[in-house]
C-alpha cells in the first residue's frame, strides 16, 4: 500500500480511493501533490486488483487548482520548481492531450473507470481532474470556476480543453474569460450534464463508492475495453470510433478465449 504525504489512499473490494488530503490549502496542487498524483495513478494502473478509482477532497474543496504561493515563492528565489520543470501529468488524460506532457506513456494506457466524488469547489486544475472522470457524483454546494485570467495572468492549457466537452461552449468560454467573478453552480452543472449526480454533501463519498462498487463488480476486462473505447470515441469520428470499437473488441473475444 502506498503511502503519501498529500494525499489519502485507501484499497477496498477492488477500489481504489484517492483523496487530495491539503485542506488548509483548499487541496491546491503544490509540487509534491503533483509528484504524488502521478504516482498513485501509475500504483493503480500496474495493480490488477484495483478495477475502479474515487478521487475526493478533504475538507470543502475538491481542488482549489495550483498552489499560486508556492510557486510565487519558488520564482522570488530564482528557482523552477520540480512540476515545472519535469511537467508529469497530473490525470490519465485522453491520447490526442497527453502531447503536452513529455515522459506520459502511461496515460496512453490507462483504462480503468474513475469517478470523480465532487465534495466542494472545483478550481483551475481541478477542472483537468474533473475532465479525467467517466462518473461524477457531487455535492450541491459545489460549484466551478477558472481563475487564470483574474490571478496568473494567462489562460491555462488543458483545463479549458478537458471541459470542453462536458459542457457548452458558452459556459467554458465565460469560465475561461470572466475569471473568478463567474461560477458555475452545482444544479446549473447538472442541468448540463457535466455531474452525473447531485447529493447532499454527506452523501458524495457514499454514493461515489457505491457507484464504483457497481463498476466493481462487472467483467474486469469487459469494462475496461468499454473505458478505452469511450473515451476514444470521444476524440474520433463515428466512422473511425466504429472501426476502433469493432478493434477492442477483438482484442477482448481473443483475451477471453
Amino acid at each position: 500500500m502506498p503511502q503519501f504525504e498529500t494525499l489519502g489512499y485507501e484499497e477496498q473490494d477492488g477500489i481504489a480511493i484517492i483523496t487530495l488530503n491539503r485542506p488548509e490549502r483548499l487541496n491546491s496542487l503544490n509540487s509534491v501533490m503533483h509528484r504524488e498524483l502521478y504516482h498513485a495513478w501509475e500504483h493503480v494502473l500496474r495493480d490488477d486488483r484495483l478495477t475502479v478509482v474515487v478521487l475526493t477532497g478533504s475538507g470543502r474543496a475538491f481542488c482549489a487548482g495550483a498552489d499560486l504561493r508556492e510557486r510565487g515563492e519558488a520564482r522570488q528565489r530564482g528557482e523552477v520548481i520540480e512540476r515545472e520543470k519535469r511537467q508529469l501529468n497530473l490525470v490519465p488524460v485522453r491520447l490526442e492531450l497527453t502531447g503536452a506532457f513529455p515522459n506520459n506513456n502511461m496515460w496512453l494506457e490507462f483504462d480503468k473507470p474513475i469517478v470523480a466524488a465532487v465534495n466542494g469547489l472545483v478550481v483551475g486544475a481541478g477542472t483537468m481532474l474533473l475532465g479525467s472522470a467517466d462518473v461524477v457524483i457531487a455535492s450541491e454546494t459545489a460549484y466551478l470556476a477558472d481563475a487564470h485570467v483574474t490571478y496568473a495572468g494567462w489562460p491555462g492549457t488543458g483545463e479549458a480543453l478537458d471541459i470542453t466537452d462536458l459542457l457548452p461552449w458558452g459556459e467554458v468560454f465565460r469560465i475561461g474569460t470572466e475569471g473568478i467573478s463567474f461560477r458555475l453552480s452545482a444544479q446549473r452543472a447538472y442541468q448540463l450534464g457535466c455531474y452525473c449526480e447531485l447529493v447532499p454533501p454527506e452523501q458524495v463519498l457514499p454514493r461515489a463508492l457505491e457507484v464504483a462498487g457497481l463498476i466493481a463488480r462487472q467483467p474486469a476486462a469487459v469494462v475496461r475495453a468499454l473505458r478505452r473505447i469511450a473515451q476514444r470515441s470521444r476524440d474520433l469520428g463515428l466512422r473511425d470510433a466504429l472501426v476502433y470499437g469493432r478493434m477492442e473488441a477483438r482484442r477482448l473475444q481473443e483475451a477471453l478465449r
